[in-house]
């Protein structure tokens, strides 16, 4: 094994340690590992990629920006050394505005009309640019492809949902959940079942969330929203004591606009007299 190979496949490992803290909302840990992997080896394009995702996520642009670019910098390199790498356009495809990624990906597809990352990446940005049903069909090919492909379950769930078809989008994440038991997954399914009136099953879903990453608030808010639904106030206020924990560190929740703002002028005024009672005892 020569000297570059063992540098990428040292910076490979960096980058998969750094997605999988991403996966489990260590986030801190992902940059670090993804910033790892780029020391070792400045051209692999896919640690900028994850770590500017990362950086993006925690309100970092200027360090989101300058990793797209480099990324792009490097796929371009990279095509220019081989016009038929199917993986650089798709890419270059994920890095470009709408028309331009629409034109890397049909070119990806077109080097390999199998490439099921290709169709799923071009399925995403379909999705975000409005035809569900347009991208759900790349979502099945991506299925048809990778019959494994946990992300491509969840993302035909996806367009499900946005279509109404909350039995059918459960299903897709239920799917994906069996093979990849992703965070995401189960705020997508809680949602839906959310919507279907099955709050028992969402409940479910959202304290499957907190198992996995407790420090986030929004398994807690939309439990708070089903129990003022049924009227249960006491349990409801303690949810929405947890949000407040979590986003302020202390506080009342009573005196948030936002969530004020988020439930009726009823529900509100049990909420808080709820809360003032529970200060009281």
């Amino acid at each position: 094994m020569d000297m570059k190979e063992e540098l990428k496949m040292d910076a490979e490992a960096y980058f998969n340690i750094g997605y999988e803290k991403y996966e489990n909302n260590d986030f801190d840990g992902a940059i670090e590992n993804y910033s790892k992997a780029i020391e070792i080896n400045p051209e692999y394009a896919k640690a900028y990629i994850g770590r500017r995702s990362v950086r993006l996520r925690n309100g970092d642009f200027k360090g989101s920006s300058e990793d797209h670019a480099h990324a792009k910098k490097i796929y371009r390199k990279i095509i220019e050394m081989n016009p038929d790498d199917a993986e650089a356009y798709c890419n270059l495809g994920n890095l470009s505005n709408y028309q331009l990624a629409m034109e890397n990906y049909n070119k990806s597809l077109k080097i390999n009309p199998y490439f099921a990352a290709a169709y799923l990446s071009r399925g995403e940005r379909i999705f975000y640019n409005g035809d569900k049903v347009g991208a759900m069909a790349d979502f099945q090919k991506t299925i048809e492809i990778e019959p494994d492909n946990h992300s491509a379950y969840y993302w035909r769930g996806q367009a499900k949902a946005s279509l109404k078809d909350f039995s059918g989008a459960i299903d897709d994440y239920s799917k994906a959940i069996e093979k990849c038991a992703c965070y995401h997954y189960y705020l997508s399914r809680g949602c839906a079942k959310k919507d279907m009136n099955d709050d028992e099953g969402a409940i479910q879903d959202y304290l499957k969330m907190i198992d996995i990453y407790p420090d986030d608030f929004i398994p807690y808010l939309h439990l708070a929203d089903i129990y003022c639904k049924r009227k249960e106030y006491s349990k409801a206020v303690e949810y929405l004591d947890k949000v407040i924990k979590i986003v302020f560190d202390e506080g009342d929740f009573s005196t948030d606009e936002f969530l004020m703002q988020h439930y009726s002028e009823e529900d509100w005024n049990e909420l808080v007299k709820y809360k003032t009672n529970k200060i009281n005892t």
